[in-house]
């Protein structure tokens, strides 16, 4: 049998050691994207459960979103200027989605179910339609058009809006 010198089992326990730190490490990185994955995921819904709260604890934003529920509403100009900040909101959403997933902070499954969810929001409240589509107009230059997500984002929005108007437009029979 063989001695094992001294010298020679410190270096054995040191790199049994970087072994075990490099496994750690990387359940310590798997779990920081869980949870980074999760937060991204969290705050991209918080836009819609704040409306809906708001809108559930306020009878005037309530009866607002009402009427935005039915495209040609007369809304006063209170109601315009609400209108007209609820759209920069979507389109806000848009960018924070777009910018989460190009960034890589979450995964490419998310945007699917944004355009469900976009496409929902827009059916509930198709009065919407037309000031999203000026507020895109008025910023011709949105920074989130440029990436990888973004005109599939911006297409799908004005898909959507281009099928609304079409709604409103079609005479009745």
């Amino acid at each position: 049998m063989q001695k094992i010198e001294l010298g020679q089992t410190i270096t054995i326990l040191a790199n049994v050691g970087v072994i075990v730190g490099i496994v750690f490490l990387s359940i310590e990185i798997n779990q920081s994207n869980r949870i980074a994955t999760y937060e991204a995921r969290s705050a991209l819904t918080a836009n819609s459960r704040e409306i809906a709260r708001t809108a559930w604890e306020n009878s005037e934003v309530a009866e607002f979103m009402l009427k935005l529920t039915t495209p040609g509403q007369e809304l006063t100009e209170l109601d315009q200027h609400r209108a007209d900040n609820l759209a920069r909101t979507v389109i806000s959403n848009a960018v924070e989605v777009v910018i989460a997933t190009d960034s890589g902070f979450v995964p490419n499954d998310i945007l699917p179910r944004y355009v469900d969810n976009q496409t929902v929001f827009l059916n509930r409240y198709p009065g919407l339609a037309t000031y999203i589509r000026g507020a895109i107009e008025q910023n011709p230059g949105l920074q989130f058009a440029t990436g990888p997500t973004g005109p599939l984002i911006m297409r799908s929005l004005g898909e959507q809006i281009d099928r609304i108007e079409q709604v409103q437009t079609r005479p009745n029979r």
